[in-house]
Parts: structure tokens; C-alpha cells; sequence
């Protein structure tokens, strides 16, 4: 696919791989594998309504998959977004957007790239969504639910002791993953 694919997540729930492949801003697919044998699973149109422009993928606990499009200078106008499946089969549905000029990622995060990295862990109301925002990657949006839903968000800013990576040419852009006992 030309090297567009840009997110892997993994489902014990389903044993199945999904990888998001983000041809441009607002278009791409989510292919689903089989874990075992590695045979597509999807056919040639992939995860239902997942044109979405999905850069990251995670999959909760319960096998929730969740989608972030990749945002290059976030604004009300070009938002944070998550997008979440109950299953793959399942039309997307609109989990967070920050939309709203008095949000906390709008007000901290203006013109920062967020969708580079995520990590997921839990499920239900005990769901958290971890993305970095780069080019530092020693910011972070947190998001929760409290309905196991619709998500809300914090930010964490100048993380102390992190190194400092980004998107120059050749350059890394951070990892993360969540357990659920810490943030590593």
C-alpha cells in the first residue's frame, strides 16, 4: 500500500490485528487480520466507516477498537478526534472532538501535532486513551470517560526526564503504553 500504513493494535478479545493505513487527511482504511493465520479478514473495504483519516489505533480491554486521525496543527477548526468500534462491523462513532476553544488540549495545544502515538489500556467507564503530542513528546492528552463512552480530556505538560524527540528530518517521534498500574 504505497507505505501508508501508520497504526497496529492488537485484540485478545477477538484475536484479531488491525492496522490503520491513512492515505490522506480524511481518507484510509483499518484492515483486520486474523491473529492466528494472518488472513485478512476485512476484504478490500476494511473496518466499516473507517475513512476517517485514521493515523493510530488501540484496542481497549473489552476489544473496543479506537481511532485518532493524525492532526498537524490542531485548532477548533482542525480538532483532536477519537473515533470508537464496538466491533469492526460497527459504524464509527464520534468518542471526543475538541471543538470547543475552552477545551484544555485547545488551550494547551494549539498548533501542535497530536496522532503520532497512543496507547489504550482498560474498558468501560475504566477506559484510558494516552496520545503525545509532539514535537517534544513531554506533553500528553489523557482522556477518560465516565460513561465508558464519550471521553473528556486533561493534559500533562512538561513531563520531566523525558527524552527530547520529534519530527525533524530522521527523527523519532515518542512511543508510549499504558498498564494498569502506571505509564511507562
Amino acid at each position: 500500500n504505497a507505505g501508508l500504513n501508520r497504526g497496529l493494535a492488537y485484540s485478545s478479545v477477538s484475536n484479531q490485528v488491525f492496522v490503520a493505513t491513512r492515505a490522506s487527511a480524511t481518507t484510509g482504511s483499518i484492515d483486520v487480520f486474523d491473529g492466528a493465520n494472518g488472513a485478512l479478514l476485512s476484504g478490500a473495504d476494511g473496518v466499516n466507516g473507517a475513512s476517517l483519516g485514521i493515523d493510530v489505533i488501540g484496542v481497549g480491554d473489552d476489544g473496543t477498537l479506537y481511532g485518532l486521525p493524525l492532526t498537524t496543527s490542531l485548532s477548533t477548526s482542525a480538532p483532536l478526534a477519537v473515533y470508537s468500534w464496538t466491533n469492526w462491523n460497527s459504524t464509527p462513532y464520534s468518542a471526543y472532538q475538541s471543538t470547543s476553544a475552552s477545551d484544555p488540549v485547545v488551550t494547551s495545544f494549539t498548533g501542535k501535532r497530536i496522532g503520532d502515538t497512543v496507547a489504550v489500556t482498560g474498558s468501560g467507564i475504566n477506559t484510558l486513551i494516552l496520545a503525545a503530542v509532539a514535537p517534544s513528546c513531554t506533553n500528553f492528552v489523557l482522556l477518560y470517560t465516565a460513561d465508558g463512552v464519550n471521553f473528556s480530556a486533561t493534559v500533562i505538560t512538561n513531563v520531566p526526564g523525558l527524552p527530547q524527540t520529534g519530527p525533524p528530518a530522521g527523527g523519532n517521534f515518542c512511543g508510549i503504553t499504558l498498564d494498569r498500574k502506571s505509564v511507562v
